[in-house]
């Protein structure tokens, strides 16, 4: 499955370089109106903390510099990433 991410920074280790992604759903939830919030508090809080860790702990990924080195990402790039499960 392949998922798009914007790129909020990148950080060089030796001959690696991480990249810290924000997941970019194509498909945004509709917000919720203030009559369904008021009857789901609780659903939306939940959302709203999990909202607040994921940007605390963003998705991070590795490559090699060569490969960076190529590509040249810069902070607000988009990229695919292709994840599959064994």
């Amino acid at each position: 499955m392949k998922t798009r991410y914007q790129i909020t920074g990148t950080t060089r280790l030796n001959n690696l370089v991480r990249l810290f992604l924000d997941r970019q759903d194509l498909v945004k939830e509709q917000e919720p109106g203030i009559m369904s919030a008021l009857a789901d508090m609780e659903g939306m809080q939940l959302k709203m903390q999990q909202k607040a860790v994921l940007m605390q702990q963003p998705d991070v990924i590795s490559i090699p510099f060569e490969e960076w080195k190529k590509k040249q990402y810069k902070i607000g790039d988009y990229i695919w990433i292709d994840i599959t499960d064994e």
